[in-house]
């Protein structure tokens, strides 16, 4: 027969899985916010370099827009994982496309190639398909750090409000014990 666990321990163990269940939450919480804020970081400075691009095809209209458009990757950071193809299928920019056998269809989309992680932007500025992408290196190294910080953390903060719960359960039922003994103590021989 299992002994009878004290109102101490349960008190500490109902504390202690609703504290855990609530740290658990919150490092989700903390997660997912954190990589839905830095990938819309991403997309924005996509979409201004997208932007620049179509500026650029809308300012040198007429003129030799593939020269100009090559001169602007290579200036722009990460210009190298800029590509635009035009109407006939040619790459303009550049020469030789980092992203080969891609999916031209317009949207935001995450791939891997060579073992990195990008995210790319694929639309149209006539007379081009546009491919402006990102790599998620910086974002990832972010998410790592935050994981091994959340992996460090929870157990120590857990162990520790475990402890500071049966503490203060032991404090606050000490009244209660101390009953219990002079409740115990009275007999028919000691009435007193």
């Amino acid at each position: 027969m299992m002994a009878r666990i004290s109102i101490r321990l349960r008190l500490t163990l109902w504390y202690s899985a609703v504290l855990l269940l609530g740290l658990v939450l919150f490092s989700a919480a903390t997660w997912l916010m954190l990589e839905k804020r830095l990938m819309a970081g991403v997309d924005d400075r996509l979409a201004q370099r997208i932007q620049g691009l179509q500026t650029l095809v809308k300012i040198e209209a007429g003129e030799d827009v593939a020269e100009e458009l090559r001169e602007f990757a290579r200036s722009a950071p990460e210009g190298a994982l800029m590509q635009a193809r035009d109407n006939a299928g040619t790459d303009v920019l550049p020469a030789n496309p980092v992203f080969t056998s891609v999916d031209w269809q317009p949207g935001h989309r995450k791939i891997k190639r060579g073992g990195k992680r990008y995210r790319m932007i694929v639309t149209r500025i006539a007379p081009y398909n546009v491919i402006a992408a990102s790599s998620l290196d910086d974002v990832e190294a972010i998410l790592r750090e935050l994981r091994n910080l959340l992996l460090w953390l929870i157990p120590v903060d857990f162990a520790a409000a475990c402890l500071g719960g049966y503490w203060i359960s032991r404090r606050a039922l000490a009244p209660v014990d101390r009953m219990t003994r002079a409740a115990k103590s009275i007999s028919v021989p000691n009435l007193s």
